[in-house]
């Protein structure tokens, strides 16, 4: 599984939550994500996985590489 190193992109996640008035766990609904690693992604910089990222975007509407972007 690949993942990625957390800094600016999980700032990403967070911004999207603010965008939309959206907390953490209403992402976790939408995505059918645990709440605990939604909040591991934002505030403890945890890597998120590729597949995580893509539930992400395809819930928020928001590119996979905007949430995951290639370095």
């Amino acid at each position: 599984m690949e993942y990625i190193s957390c800094g600016d992109e999980m700032n990403r996640i967070q911004e999207i939550m603010d965008k939309h008035g959206w907390k953490q766990k209403d992402l976790a609904r939408m995505t059918r994500l645990d709440q605990g690693d939604i909040s591991r992604y934002i505030n403890e910089k945890v890597d998120i996985s590729l597949r995580n990222a893509q539930k992400i975007s395809k819930a928020t509407g928001y590119p996979t590489d905007y949430i995951w972007p290639i370095k």
